[in-house]
């Protein structure tokens, strides 16, 4: 898997003090087992005069002194009264040979770290975590509250090798794994990050920046390489316990009205997700499963993804503390709840999901959006859905909520196969295939779906007709509309007038069929229109 590293905005240094001298030879700029720290640090630790990082002795003596919590400012400016401020003056290699340990910064401290555009490369080799509160993290920091990050360039790889599931939590991100109110600001990431042996966690987050963000505000961020979570081919899966949630940048994220959520990153990592054995998956070219209590106006915005994710060979591991059993897959994240906004913001990589034992929701910006909104966004990667059943869009696998000015550009094929004698629930008998949307409970506005679509052949379970396929959604519901939406592509080889019914697939559920709306003479569709208006 992937993973970043981050800093924020101390500025020009008025040291107070010159810290250790030291040869200016390549030995000096790896941190190694051999590493001995610095007695000091040249500096005061404030914003006029920030403690600097100039040798791996400098940055071994920061851990340290950052892990028992005796690094403080010397002294307190009258404005930035409160915070340490490091900046690092020269690019840091850590050895293959030296065992991280994340760096836990705490609660006390609020940590400004600018990189001034240094690089931190080498490899996090770790057999060993932060724990808190049965949490276990790993990642260039650890638990992170309240920090500034910033112009930190990290080409590292993380290797983290978990030896039995000794606790509930597990959360993993390159700079750190769990951040709370924290700003990450022009932080670029190049690497791979490898969980070796985890299993039997409740809930695993992965993230390139972050595995948890609580309140982020992520600006200017982006990711390189590959994040990838792979079983062994022919032996044993991984077993991933109850949820997953992995993303480009983040895993898990909450963001109120607090914080300034993700603005202008961009994600250019692969996912891959294979040979594993969990309840649920969400995951996001960007985040996992975003969930915004409040409304955030300019939450998601002007944000990209250019990396493929492919999610393979997934086999359903109940539990007893759930009995969830879904996969959410998208290039903005894999489930969206609550009511966060999505603006301005582009999927360019594909998405493919294939041989796995459960329901599955994909879509070129999102699997699942629940209760948010989007407005310009859009999808130009190719969409395909083999599971046993589910839901696949151009935009959303699934949609609860109303958008505007979605455009997709990029071909939908579902090829699932239902079989009734494999079915477990209600939601394994459907399959539903849209330009813009799989499944519509809401509303959708001025929308333009131009790629092709393919649907699987239609199926059915107790005198129901259970497959639908459509060139702006598959189904949808009576409290459901489209408003000024334009087809330009093809369903199953042919042009549709406008969406709906297309050589036998309708786009109704069972309940409108029932209601009596029908409106069996209409041309392009043959069921109640329900909210359609100024369809071309």
């Amino acid at each position: 898997m992937i993973f970043i590293l981050i800093s924020s905005s101390c500025s020009s240094d008025n040291p107070a003090s010159k810290g250790d001298s030291f040869p200016d030879v390549p030995e000096s700029y790896i941190l190694s087992p051999d590493t001995k720290p610095a007695t000091s640090l040249a500096g005061r630790g404030t914003y006029e005069s920030p403690y600097l990082i100039r040798n791996a002795m400098d940055f071994k003596y920061f851990i340290d002194k950052i892990n028992d919590g005796s690094l403080k400012p010397i002294d307190k400016d009258d404005i930035y009264s409160g915070r340490l401020c490091v900046s690092l003056r020269h690019d840091i290699e850590i050895s293959d040979k030296y065992m991280w340990i994340p760096i836990n910064v705490p609660t006390s401290t609020y940590l400004d770290l600018n990189g001034e555009n240094h690089t931190i490369s080498g490899t996090m080799r770790m057999v060993k975590t932060c724990i808190i509160n049965d949490t276990s993290l790993a990642g260039l920091f650890g638990r992170a509250e309240s920090i500034s990050l910033a112009n930190i360039n990290i080409s590292a790889n993380l290797i983290y090798k978990a030896l039995s599931p000794t606790h509930r939590h597990f959360f993993a991100g390159i700079v750190a794994a769990h951040t709370i109110s924290s700003h990450i600001t022009d932080v670029s990431v190049t690497g791979k990050m490898t969980i070796e042996t985890t299993y039997g966690f409740l809930v695993t987050g992965l993230g390139g920046i972050s595995g948890y963000a609580v309140n982020p505000t992520y600006v200017g961020c982006k990711t390189h390489g590959s994040i990838e979570l792979v079983g062994y081919p022919g032996k044993k899966r991984f077993s991933m316990g109850k949820s997953l949630y992995l993303g480009g940048l983040t895993g898990y994220s909450i963001d109120q009205a607090y914080c300034g959520g993700y603005t202008n990153c961009s994600n250019y990592s692969e996912i891959k997700l294979e040979n594993l054995s969990v309840s649920e998956i969400a995951v996001g070219g960007l985040i996992g499963y975003r969930n915004s209590p409040d409304i955030l106006p300019d939450g998601f915005k002007l944000n990209e993804n250019h990396g493929n994710i492919i999610i393979n060979d997934i086999s359903w591991h109940s539990t007893q503390d759930s009995d969830a059993r879904a996969i959410y897959a998208g290039g903005f994240y894999g489930w969206g709840a609550e009511r966060g906004s999505a603006e301005k913001s582009w999927n360019y990589g594909d998405i493919t999901v294939s041989n796995v034992a459960m329901p599955a929701y994909v879509g070129g910006l999102g699997g699942l959006m629940a209760w948010g909104d989007t407005a310009y966004g859009n999808n130009s990667g190719n969409i395909t859905n083999n599971a046993k059943s589910g839901y696949t869009g151009g935009c959303y696998g699934k949609m609860t909520s109303e958008v505007e000015s979605l455009g997709n550009s990029g071909n939908v094929t579902s090829t699932i196969t239902i079989n009734a004698d494999e079915a477990e629930g209600w939601d394994d008998f459907f399959g539903a295939t849209g330009g813009i949307a799989g499944t519509l409970v809401g509303r959708i506005k001025n929308s333009v779906n131009s790629g092709n679509i393919t649907t699987p052949p239609p199926f059915i379970y107790m005198y129901c007709e259970t497959s639908y396929g459509g060139a702006i959604t598959g189904r949808g519901t009576q409290s459901s509309g489209l408003v000024d939406c334009v087809n330009h592509g093809s369903v199953n080889g042919s042009k549709p007038d406008s969406f709906g019914i297309e050589n036998g697939f309708t786009w109704l559920a069972m309940q409108e069929i029932e209601s009596g709306k029908m409106d069996k003479d209409s041309p392009g569709w043959q069921w109640w229109r329900w909210y359609i208006y100024g369809i071309n």
